[in-house]
């Protein structure tokens, strides 16, 4: 059965979708749910940083409908008998063509940083995942990429007026996705999707569409059929989740020295002994955010979830402040009171909590800015400025807190692509360029009232994970960037540099310190501590040194061995069955 249903898919994806009208299941909020449909949600992960250069997530998650294939089969050779009846021609069985129901989901934005969300209206019945796609046009040029599904997720139920929650697909990396290669690479063993059991989706549903909640009931949840793979779905899964993507970092001052949030649920934290850890939280969420006092230790979440322990290694309560629509994307305690940042899919919004229990109160909206043709606008950033109190750098308008007056004043500054605060309270950004949308590296002092850049020598063409990077700050104050150092007789190679803040703007005053691996060229300056510095490689790994690149460690391994083993288990299961059919046919 697994044999005949993913051979089919296949040939029909590919033969019909050319012909076949692609059918939406958009829902229309205020009509309700069509008669005889259900809802289907499904969280899909990308367990790398984007998909490609022009593709950052999926844009299309694309389903066929199974168990009406008889039935749409013998209706076209009817349809086809009678014309050849009336025409007075042979009818011949083989020459009769038909098409399958194909359906496309397309992602929601609110709740989500990393991950996104599928919700969209089938009619009862049977399916299947038969590929992720992903499109991407800017008038100038055109590419999409694709990822099959098929029998790596299975088959799913779809009942009229029922929700179908389907967890997790994870899109796994097995080689590195920024390879140009990547995606022409035929290979089965590039990536592999699996499915993860994660918890019930109604919550957010029932936000995103109130006018279902007297239609659908979310009592009885449809989901995926049993079958003889999910023990190697269920492996595939678990080491995606520990092996998970993270490239968000956070100092710590009371229950450690630095933590990492990934995906699914993934922290890692160093503890004072300078030991790293790492934990699951219960959720597949990204990890978007930390907050910690003496006594607790505070995660935040996508979807509006926040997670409360009184150390990194304890036991977590989950609570919800604010909407399954918002992600809460940054934390920090400011001089009398907490504050929280949470992001939308058209504006962040700004909270005040006096503790951790209590309830939050809106204080301020940023809205997102829109694309414009030509014109690059910087990202939405909150941080603590040297006076104690909450500041919101907003493209180019730095917006100020006073908590006593509940008032907001703004200034101009500089927009930034990237930000993030110091322990010491510096900040470090990414400026915005008007060229190509990535402009200097950037460091403040004084809580962005003033900007210094960081000039250094890269490629003729540019190096772009380096490009994309921040710089990072050791604690005696000097600053440490990547630059591209040109030897006599010898190509050029990717090198730490570092220089004191007063001379970051010349070129000349950048010392050359130790070779970086083409592989690991993205910084993670808050995770830097004393003379140690961290960075990330194209597949995950964190490496650090503490001797500016003299000599480098691995402090977080992505096991890519252990999951492509587990792949291929997987496949060799598949491959046996079909095996089994075919002799059986």
């Amino acid at each position: 059965m697994i044999k005949i249903m993913t051979c089919l898919c296949a040939a029909v994806l590919l033969s019909a979708c050319a012909t076949t009208p692609i059918k939406s299941t958009r829902i229309d909020d205020n009509a309700g749910l069509a008669s005889g449909h259900g809802v289907v949600a499904l969280q899909v992960v990308n367990n790398a940083e984007r998909l490609s250069k022009f593709h950052r997530n999926w844009t299309e998650v694309i389903a066929v409908r199974l168990d009406n294939h008889d039935e749409l089969k013998q209706l076209a050779f009817e349809t086809a008998k009678t014309k050849a009846l009336a025409e007075n021609k042979k009818f011949d069985p083989a020459k009769v063509a038909w098409e399958p129901e194909i359906y496309t989901l397309s992602p929601s934005a609110e709740g989500v940083v990393s991950s996104q969300l599928f919700v969209g209206s089938m009619p009862a019945g049977e399916y299947m995942i038969t590929s992720l796609y992903a499109y991407y046009s800017d008038g100038n040029m055109s590419s999409w990429v694709q990822m099959p599904v098929r029998a790596a997720g299975g088959v799913f139920n779809v009942a009229a007026s029922q929700l179908t929650s389907l967890g997790t697909l994870v899109f796994q990396p097995l080689l590195d996705v920024k390879a140009e290669s990547f995606w022409s690479n035929r290979s089965s063993s590039k990536a592999y999707v699996t499915r993860i059991g994660e918890s019930n989706l109604s919550e957010y549903v029932v936000a995103k569409y109130p006018s279902l909640t007297a239609a659908l009931d979310t009592t009885v949840l449809q989901g995926w059929q049993d079958d003889a793979y999910q023990s190697y779905r269920q492996q595939l899964a678990e080491q995606s989740q520990q092996n998970a993507w993270g490239n968000t970092s956070v100092a710590l001052q009371h229950h450690g020295k630095a933590a990492l949030m990934a995906r699914f649920g993934l922290l890692h934290w160093q503890d004072n002994s300078g030991q790293w850890r790492k934990v699951k939280l219960p959720t597949n969420a990204q990890l978007s955010a930390v907050l910690e006092t003496e006594e607790k230790f505070v995660v935040g979440a996508e979807r509006g979830q926040l997670f409360i322990a009184d150390t990194p290694a304890g036991e977590w309560q989950q609570v919800q402040p604010v909407a399954s629509s918002e992600a809460i994307v940054w934390l920090q305690q400011g001089d009398d009171r907490f504050y929280a940042m949470t992001q939308s899919s058209t504006a962040f919004t700004l909270y005040q909590f006096a503790e951790l229990n209590a309830s939050w109160q809106q204080i301020g909206e940023f809205k997102r800015k829109q694309f414009a043709f030509l014109v690059q606008y910087g990202g939405v950033f909150a941080f603590i400025n040297p006076q104690g109190q909450l500041a919101v750098l907003n493209d180019s308008q730095l917006h100020q807190f006073d908590p006593v007056a509940q008032a907001w004043s703004a200034q101009k500054s500089q927009a930034m692509v990237k930000l993030t605060q110091l322990k010491d309270g510096s900040l470090l950004g990414l400026a915005v360029s008007q060229w190509d949308g990535v402009g200097d590296q950037m460091f403040s002092a004084d809580g962005a009232q003033s900007w210094q850049s960081l000039h250094r020598s890269l490629g003729l063409f540019g190096d772009r994970a380096a490009e994309i990077s921040l710089p990072a700050k050791l604690d005696d104050g000097t600053l440490v960037t990547i630059s591209r150092v040109r030897q006599e007789q010898k190509n050029s190679k990717m090198h730490l540099v570092t220089s004191q803040s007063q001379a970051l703007n010349n070129k000349s005053s950048w010392q050359t310190q130790g070779q970086v691996r083409e592989d690991c060229t993205v910084m993670l300056p808050e995770l830097s501590n004393g003379q140690t510095l961290y960075l990330m490689c194209n597949e995950g790994d964190v490496i650090s040194t503490d001797d500016l690149g003299n000599s480098w460690q691995t402090v977080i391994d992505i096991d890519v061995p252990a999951m492509q083993q587990s792949f291929e288990q997987l496949l060799e299961a598949l491959q046996q069955q079909n095996a089994q059919e075919t002799a059986s046919e």
